[in-house]
């Protein structure tokens, strides 16, 4: 039997721990030893440690963070890949904490960054890549940035743009699905079920046996920022506006994930690069 593992990509605070929370509920394996909440996420992050781990070795390695604003550099995953031991240990991981689940997760920091080097092991594994990209208003996750670091909303909406844009290209050749946090937050049932069609799976905890257990998990109070598309229009790049009225609509399933939406994806991804080089060139002055 083919496995799978599900991967939660895009941008943190866009509800990604409620999807992976959700997913464990619904018998997704997430990891052996999974990161506990604290004051900032109560509820718990379900990352695996030992991903957490390796992940930080390979920011250091590459002098970088979560937080950097520099497009993602595939000449990174050519280094990358060359770290036997890295390598090693990623193998590992997937051995002792993975090895025995037909169907099983990853939600961590850096797993955009690291996107391809986790690829390739995956596939050397022949395990079959899914991805579920979250999506929360950017205003929403920039002010969850901001009220935890108190530095530019600028920079936290690029931030939100940049792995947004990424992560829709990078998981083009797989099947996926764009989840919208606040319907999995109102309508989780709904919201689930078009997670199983779109990727052709099948939790292995039934999602009617599960829902009220679900519900209880998701609780509304735990989203602190609540914004409208229409509060975009308060200082805001265009290029961010325009982006999150697609990605709400492919989230709604307003619109299909063709090849003309992903063209626009493409335009968006230059633009990002634009903004990017105009920021580091401010911050010198």
């Amino acid at each position: 039997m083919k496995k799978n593992c599900l991967i939660i990509l895009g941008p943190g605070r866009s509800g990604t721990s409620a999807l992976a929370g959700v997913l464990n509920l619904l018998g997704v394996f997430m990891g052996k030893q999974i990161l506990k909440g604290d004051q900032y996420n109560r509820k718990g992050y379900y990352e695996n440690e030992k991903i957490i781990s390796l992940n930080k070795k390979l920011f250091l390695l590459i002098k970088s963070s979560i937080h950097d604003l520099s497009p993602p550099d595939k000449k990174i995953f050519y280094k990358l890949v060359s770290e036997e031991k890295l390598n090693e240990q990623a193998y590992s991981i997937l051995e002792n904490d993975y090895s025995q689940f037909s169907i099983w997760g990853i939600k961590s920091p850096g797993m955009l960054e690291f996107f391809f080097f986790w690829e390739n092991i995956l596939k050397k594994q022949n395990i079959e890549i899914k991805i579920l990209i979250p999506y929360r208003n950017p205003l929403e996750v920039a002010w969850s940035y901001f009220y935890g670091n108190r530095t530019s909303l600028r920079k936290w909406m690029l931030l939100w743009a940049k792995n947004i844009l990424y992560a829709e290209y990078f998981s083009r050749k797989y099947k996926r699905v764009f989840v919208h946090y606040d319907k999995l937050l109102r309508n989780p049932k709904k919201v689930l079920k078009i997670i199983q069609d779109r990727l052709e799976i099948l939790f292995p905890q039934n999602i009617e046996s599960k829902i009220k257990e679900i519900n209880k998990f998701l609780e509304e109070e735990l989203k602190h920022f609540n914004f409208s598309l229409s509060d975009l229009e308060l200082n805001v790049p265009k290029f961010i506006k325009e982006l999150a009225l697609v990605l709400e609509s492919l989230a709604l399933q307003k619109i299909d994930d063709s090849e003309e939406v992903r063209r626009i994806f493409d335009y968006w991804r230059d633009v990002y690069i634009k903004e990017y080089h105009n920021w580091e060139t401010e911050k010198k002055f």
